[in-house]
């Protein structure tokens, strides 16, 4: 009977859909149920959960879920049995072996890939809305392509308008846990990777502005604060918002600069 399994697994060809939610969870590293149906696009709930439950099934995706939290969405991230077709699609083996540990990341990083996920859907919507394009790249995006700070952010994105003038933007997160010297070297790195030109001088664009999302108000203070001491004579451009507001307003024109 095991040999039989092993053999079907072997047969089983994934369906473009799933193959979809294993692409987007390589992206986002974390999904739940009503991402994973906006981001396919798809109206039918029902078919959504099938695609899931049969990935999960199969090993190729893994499933949080706790009768603790019941009435809250299942979370999905990438489980062993995806491998063989990320290996298929020349996925970096680097990239590969993080998928063995990633049914055991912190609620933290969890939560943090969610809020990247509805920023993403957010600004998507807004997009359609304002009939502009939208291009957004995950940190994941983002590992080889050149002339990037050296820690990469969150997520970069760039908005274009009818008038084709594009606005860009680095995406960066604190953490409830984010300890004070850590914000401190984060701006610094920020304006220390302006100063050095290295994005001007390879891109022949504009420097992003960079929108740096707070854990709460406090936080969201003591980060004015550090940017306003840090780039006072600098032309860099910051943004602020506390992840609160960010989850609980429209998306469109709620970035605070920070004078």
């Amino acid at each position: 009977m095991e040999r039989e399994n092993i053999m079907e697994e072997i047969a089983y060809k994934l369906k473009n859909r799933e193959k979809e939610i294993i692409d987007n969870l390589l992206r986002f590293r974390f999904l739940n149920r009503p991402q994973v149906q906006t981001i396919l696009n798809h109206k039918y709930k029902e078919k959504v959960i099938r695609w899931l439950n049969n990935l999960t099934k199969r090993g190729y995706i893994f499933r949080i879920y706790s009768k603790e939290f019941a009435g809250i969405p299942s979370i999905y991230c990438l489980d062993k049995g995806s491998i063989p077709y990320l290996r298929e699609k020349e996925v970096e083996e680097r990239i590969i072996k993080r998928i063995y540990k990633e049914k055991t990341r912190s609620q933290t990083f969890r939560d943090r890939c969610l809020l990247i996920a509805d920023i993403y859907l957010s600004l998507q919507k807004q997009s359609k809305k304002d009939k502009t394009n939208l291009d957004f790249y995950t940190q994941m995006d983002l590992e080889n392509i050149d002339h990037l700070p050296d820690n990469l952010p969150h997520a970069y994105f760039s908005i274009k308008g009818t008038s084709k003038r594009t606005k860009r933007y680095f995406l960066e997160i604190f953490d409830p846990q984010s300890p004070r010297f850590w914000i401190i070297e984060r701006v610094s790195q920020y304006i220390e990777y302006f100063q050095g030109d290295e994005w001007q001088d390879n891109t022949n664009t504009k420097f992003p502005e960079v929108i740096l999302v707070a854990p709460d108000e406090k936080s969201e203070r003591y980060l004015k604060k550090q940017i306003r001491e840090q780039a006072e004579d600098e032309e860099i451009v910051f943004r602020l918002i506390t992840k609160g507001k960010l989850q609980n307003t429209s998306i469109e024109n709620i970035w605070d600069k920070v004078e």
